[in-house]
């Protein structure tokens, strides 16, 4: 009897459809007070496939994608990037926010693999990174801000669980003195002074840079920093630095740091301790 090798690939596709419905399933938590959308589609397309001429399969991991970057809260960061009218017009803004559309369907591997991330994102003014921030909040990664590279210390000295720095280039500080670098370019500085740190975790993190610089500008000044490792990252544009955010992440999730576990902590013993409770002091 011959076998209808449409029929197979129709099976075959199916199967590999739900089981990637069983994993969402699993590994994103999602069974609780609402079924998620991506999951039932998935569930819904494995189940029609068999009835669908093949001619239009092709379709479906595309709208799979577009299903995930089409959320609302994805959509209004989006298009809640304002930019400068005095730079661009109406148009502008509207094939700025194409680009972005089109770079997160292009990047969506890596958005996927990005998810739970968590960044470290120093800039003294923040408020002109909103945009840029609650793009990414949107796309499921976590941002913590410090304006001054002091902050950032503060905030590394409590936490150490970050997946990636960003960091402005242009801002005054006091590390200059330690690097010999510019006095106004603080962010380069600390990040030198960071691959010095003590806590393998906090001196291995990857570092995205940007500036409003020209390219060769960019890289000079980002000389001193980018000759430690690993190498930071440099970006004067906003879809390349939204690109080499998402591929850092991606590649970080990919491969993450390896943490020595320490053994559990025995309590102090006071004065006139039990042995019983405390041990041998």
């Amino acid at each position: 009897m011959e076998i209808d090798q449409t029929l197979v690939a129709k099976i075959l596709l199916s199967s590999i459809i739900l089981i990637f419905a069983v994993l969402r399933l699993i590994f994103f938590d999602i069974v609780g007070e609402r079924m998620d959308p991506v999951f039932l589609l998935l569930v819904t397309i494995a189940i029609l496939i068999p009835l669908i001429p093949w001619s239009r399969l092709k379709h479906i991991k595309t709208s799979v994608i577009e299903l995930e970057l089409d959320q609302s809260q994805v959509k209004g960061a989006i298009e809640g990037m304002i930019v400068d009218p005095k730079k661009f017009g109406i148009e502008g803004i509207e094939g700025l926010h194409k680009e972005i559309e089109e770079l997160l369907k292009k990047e969506s591997p890596q958005i996927k693999k990005s998810k739970g991330s968590r960044i470290l994102w120093i800039d003294d003014r923040p408020h002109n990174v909103i945009g840029e921030r609650r793009l990414l909040r949107a796309l499921g990664i976590e941002v913590v801000t410090a304006v001054s590279s002091e902050k950032a210390e503060e905030v590394l000295t409590e936490d150490n669980d970050f997946d990636l720095i960003i960091s402005d280039v242009q801002r005054i500080g006091n590390y200059y003195e330690k690097t010999g670098g510019f006095e106004e370019h603080d962010g380069v500085n600390y990040i030198v002074i960071l691959r010095q740190n003590e806590d393998p975790v906090i001196r291995s993190l990857p570092v995205v840079f940007y500036a409003a610089y020209t390219w060769d500008r960019l890289v000079k000044y980002t000389r001193i920093a980018r000759e430690t490792q690993p190498e930071p990252k440099i970006s004067n544009s906003l879809i390349d630095f939204l690109r080499k955010v998402l591929n850092v992440l991606s590649e970080t999730r990919s491969k993450p740091t390896k943490i020595i576990v320490k053994s559990e902590k025995v309590p102090t013993a006071p004065a006139g301790y039990d042995e019983d409770i405390y041990g041998v002091g």
